[in-house]
């Protein structure tokens, strides 16, 4: 099975019976970026996150390289040794980890002290770990037999905050930071020997190279954050960094530097000398839509940092990546997959809509909307799109911009808006009451359904567009277009999640989330309707929210995604359609309520979440 990776945040899939996606698009830690370190000759940088894992990353490309994954805890410090074949970690688990950096595998687990140990050194001779940790009266530090696991030496240092530890030749040196003076540090050197101090110079750094060539020191004022590079050798300041800077590390080998946001959710890797800088991200703003083309070949995410980016998913590469003033919160393909049209332009901007132009990677002019937008879809033949917001559905000719109609919501919110397959129809949930207009004159067929701020439901017609199913704020309604009446009201006490017709329209498949769940009640949350007999085929225990559902393999089988926030995981179930017995199961690590999308050609299914998107090829086998 195929697995991309762009950056951070994998999703595992667990259990034995699991598998992981075909691709996983990632942009970054699972949370905030806690420590930084070169390897010695400035091959790779290892990054370590609140997320409890260590990543390797290729600063030529900002590629990652590969995770480690062992911890339980967030990672707290690392450091590495003098050849750069191992890495060491702290983890608040209370462990010490070192790790083979050329395969990723555990060497060693020691039991580590009570206290966060925020800083940690492996000493020359690969033998010994250092770490220290805060205390009240200072720091201490502490010597840690790999090979015994056990504690050989403590160091305290009063009235003193340790900030680097490092090697050069025969002496360890100690950077500090005064615990009585904020515009006071030292550099403290020690003789290796016999631990004698030998000198302190006295400044503020923010960083030093391990082999002691380098040191960064501050010289922010109150204006503005920087930071100066010195060559100890000569005592020359070499560069200056600008911008926000918190922490400097250096490769070994002074070739490379790398410092952390303000923010500590990014870092800036750049050579020492100059050079274009390159950007690895941390946590990055939660998805909140995402969409797959109708041909499958493009993914469009969109998140709470404002930013819209646009995935190849065959490649797993990012094709276009834009940032506005406002989070989008709808997407839709084009049905050609060459267009990409977003809600969150803003009414002040003159139009709520933006169109982007996938191939040329440009913005294209957009239908003018005035007014919030809420949610948008393509008709099938691609010659109309519709856009519900307050009070009303806009319905815009593609290939002119121009409005073809503005059907009317009364005061209700239009919502969810569907095209029938024949693009005779239009619907919207407007506050409850779906509504079913014809695009051939803007006429209201029918509606039905019951005023309810809190139904915000789906909708879907049949493929044949015999059927619209709705969610009610009782249960589910399946309505019959053309005798323009309600065909079945089946009764739930539990909101609906997602609905979908098999592609015959013979049968109707739904979820709900369940508003209270029960631990130990199985409750079912998976319902298969036959439309032709009105009646409920089966129903099972899918999982506490049930975010997706598709049909496949010609309608034989029917795919779930749902989320459990009892216990914090979730699952991809492969339902048989004839009997709702579950033939595949995948445990996957995902909250409930995450981001899905299917390909309409039925060959991706893609989930996203705070930092991660995953991508499944269809159907699981």
């Amino acid at each position: 099975m195929r697995l991309i990776t762009l950056a951070a945040l994998l999703v595992q899939a667990l259990g034995g019976d699991s598998a992981s996606p075909d691709i996983v698009l990632q942009s970054g830690h699972g949370a905030n970026i806690t420590a930084l370190a070169f390897s010695p000759n400035g091959k790779f940088l290892v990054s370590a996150s609140e997320d409890a894992t260590l990543k390797l990353w290729n600063p030529e490309t900002g590629a990652e390289i590969r995770t480690l994954r062992g911890h339980s805890n967030i990672v707290t410090a690392l450091a590495l040794n003098g050849d750069g074949t191992r890495i060491a970690s702290a983890s608040l688990d209370h462990t010490l980890r070192l790790w083979n950096a050329a395969t990723g595998e555990g060497v060693a687990v020691l039991r580590g002290p009570q206290p966060t140990v925020y800083l940690l050194k492996i000493t020359p001779d690969s033998n010994s770990l250092i770490t220290a940790e805060t205390v009240a009266t200072g720091t201490i530090l502490r010597f840690w037999d790999i090979k015994t696991g056990k504690q050989t030496r403590m160091i305290r240092r009063e009235d003193a905050a340790v900030s680097h530890i490092f090697f050069n030749g025969q002496t360890m040196l100690v950077a500090e930071e005064s615990g009585e003076d904020d515009a006071t540090g030292s550099l403290s050197t020690y003789d290796l020997g016999n631990w004698r101090l030998l000198q302190t110079r006295r400044e503020i750094l923010c960083g030093v190279s391990d082999n002691g060539k380098w040191i960064a020191i501050d010289r922010s004022t109150q204006s503005a954050r920087r930071a100066m590079i010195m060559d100890l050798a000569n005592d020359k300041p070499f560069a200056t960094l600008t911008g926000q800077v918190s922490r400097v590390m250096f490769s070994n080998t002074g070739e490379w530097l790398a410092y952390e946001s303000s923010s500590g959710d990014t870092a800036v890797v750049r050579r020492t000398a100059g050079g274009p800088a390159r950007i690895i991200h941390g946590r990055s703003a939660e998805f909140s839509m995402l969409a797959v083309s109708p041909d499958g070949r493009w993914m469009a995410t969109s998140g709470a940092d404002f930013s819209l980016h646009i995935w190849d998913v065959e490649t797993g590469k990012l094709a276009h990546g834009v940032s506005g003033q406002y989070t989008p919160s709808a997407i839709a393909f084009s049905p050609d997959g060459r267009r990409v049209v977003v809600n969150g332009g803003g009414t002040d901007l003159g139009s709520a809509l933006q169109v982007w132009d996938i191939e040329r990677k440009a913005q294209v002019t957009a239908p003018r909307v005035k007014r919030a937008v809420n949610g948008l879809a393509f008709s099938k033949d691609g010659e109309y799109l519709a856009a519900s917001g307050a009070s009303s559905l806009e319905v815009f000719d593609t290939r002119t911009n121009a409005s073809a109609d503005r059907l009317d919501c009364g005061s209700a919110t239009a919502l969810s808006p569907a095209f029938s397959s024949t693009a005779r129809w239009v619907a919207a949930n407007c506050g409850g009451v779906v509504t079913v207009w014809s695009l051939e004159g803007g006429a209201e067929l029918f509606h039905f359904g019951e005023a309810s701020d809190a139904n915000t439901g789906p909708i879907a017609f049949s493929p044949g567009g015999r059927y619209l199913a709705a969610a009610s704020s009782t249960g589910v309604t399946l309505c019959d277009i053309a005798a323009r009446k309600i065909v079945l009201n089946m009764t739930i006490s539990d909101p609906l999640s997602a609905l979908v017709f098999s592609a015959n329209g013979e049968f109707l498949a739904f979820g709900v989330r369940l508003r209270t769940p029960k631990p130990e009640e199985a409750q079912p949350t998976l319902f298969l309707l036959d439309t032709r007999t009105r009646r409920k085929v089966w129903s099972v225990v899918a999982g506490q929210w049930v975010s997706a559902v598709k049909f496949e393999r010609e309608g034989r089988t029917i795919l779930v995604a749902t989320g459990d926030d009892l216990h914090k995981s979730g699952s991809l179930t492969v339902f048989e359609t004839a009997s709702g017995k579950a033939v595949r199961r995948l445990a996957i690590k995902v909250p409930s309520g995450a981001a899905p999308a299917f390909s309409p050609n039925g060959e991706w299914f893609a989930l996203g979440w705070n930092s991660g998107t995953s991508l499944w090829r269809l159907p699981l086998n």
